[in-house]
């Protein structure tokens, strides 16, 4: 059973279909404002000049950094090898006898000539030994004097018979025995007297004390090292060499050696090949060469120093001389160029292509390929990773840096 609205709800109802038709008229009057909005925009446009298609084209091209190639026939290899240069002799020095250590006379880094005392052992006992035997040697001498003339005396008599042959025979032979007595003492004295000479330590060349190995005081075994000698006087330089190189080499040849760890590229010492020994180095695969140093030379080299020996050869074979930036990765781990060409489409466009190359060579920042390549060809010199294969690109031409153009 329906129940009639009461007077509010029937006023209510009055209220809400009067405003419907105002929000209706509202929504329709913001739509007409923005369609006219839209038309008078349009029609501003449209009043403008409309712009160059081939411009616009024109200003989106990317512009990029080419080089002209040029093919050489080849390129120069230098070779580097590493040597030491060592002391032509090198001793460590000890007494040949077991003593205490009395005086050391040089020290690390001094020069010494040959025959030079360096260093002595304490001889007190020796001499003690010595005047012992000095005193042995006139006893024997006496003895075999004496003898000598008790044996003179029986040969006259015996030829008158006052002694027997028998008496003879023994004089003589304690003659014999005193002249044998003499020569042992004699031998003995000088057995001292070597020792005191081996008590003093003599360079046995000249050269630079390298090393000092031990001092005044120290009780020292027999052949126990003192002293260090190395002979700086005649410096060698022993290189490994491959053996390609080492037998266009020679006895006698000069080569010129640099120091490694010198920067000045001016630096450089002259040498000449004294050996080239005839076997090859197991484990480097090397050849020995020993060279002597030029006495001439006015750079101080020192034992252990590294040098470096450079032997320049030519690689006949033709190619390019490029940036080593130019180069992209390609397909099965080759090498890429961007090379310029005209469009097909429209010759006065370029568009990049991509060529295939070989890298033969790298120095420094440039590399020498060869590949799908010829002379005149322009190719990207950098900014290689912005760029596609089939890209139109505005090239501008570049000249090849210095080192670059030296090898072209």
């Amino acid at each position: 059973m329906k129940t009639k609205p009461n007077a509010s709800e029937r006023d209510s109802a009055r209220l809400n279909r009067k405003r419907r038709p105002g929000r209706f008229l509202g929504a329709v009057g913001i739509g007409l404002v923005a369609v006219v909005a839209a038309v008078a925009a349009n029609r501003q446009e449209g009043s403008t000049d409309a712009p160059d298609p081939s411009a616009s084209a024109t200003k989106r091209l990317q512009t990029v950094e080419v080089i002209a190639l040029t093919e050489v026939a080849g390129y120069d290899v230098t070779d580097i090898f590493l040597g030491r240069v060592e002391a032509a002799r090198s001793s460590d020095l000890g007494f040949e006898l077991g003593g205490t250590l009395d005086r050391v006379l040089v020290d690390d880094g001094h020069h010494v000539e040959v025959g030079q005392v360096i260093a002595e052992l304490n001889t007190d006992r020796l001499a003690a030994r010595e005047s012992e035997m000095e005193a042995l040697v006139d006893q024997a001498r006496a003895t075999a004097e004496f003898t000598e003339t008790v044996s003179a005396r029986m040969e006259t008599l015996v030829q008158t018979q006052a002694v027997s042959q028998q008496d003879l025979e023994n004089a003589t032979e304690r003659r014999n025995a005193a002249a044998a007595g003499l020569r042992r003492a004699e031998a003995q004295w000088e057995a001292v007297r070597v020792d005191l000479a081996k008590s003093k330590l003599r360079a046995p060349f000249s050269g630079t004390v390298a090393r000092r190995l031990a001092d005044e005081g120290a009780m020292l075994a027999l052949g126990q090292p003192v002293l260090t000698l190395l002979e700086t006087d005649q410096l060698e330089v022993r290189a490994g060499i491959s053996g390609a190189v080492a037998r266009n080499l020679k006895v006698g040849d000069r080569l010129p050696v640099r120091p490694r760890d010198s920067r000045e590229v001016e630096v450089e010492w002259n040498a000449r090949i004294e050996r080239i020994l005839p076997l090859r180095d197991e484990r480097m695969q090397t050849v020995d060469v020993i060279l002597k140093m030029d006495e001439t030379s006015t750079i101080s080299a020192r034992e252990g120093d590294l040098i470096e020996l450079a032997f320049d050869r030519r690689i006949e074979t033709p190619g390019f001389w490029l940036p080593r930036v130019s180069l992209t990765e390609s397909a099965r781990g080759l090498w890429a160029v961007y090379a310029v060409v005209p469009s097909e489409k429209d010759p006065n466009h370029s568009i990049l292509e991509t060529r295939q190359v070989e890298v033969i060579e790298q120095r420094g920042n440039d590399v020498f390929v060869r590949g799908a390549l010829a002379s005149g060809d322009r190719v990207v010199a950098s900014g290689r990773q912005r760029l596609t294969p089939g890209l139109h690109v505005a090239p501008r031409e570049t000249a090849p840096r210095g080192e670059l153009l030296t090898r072209q």
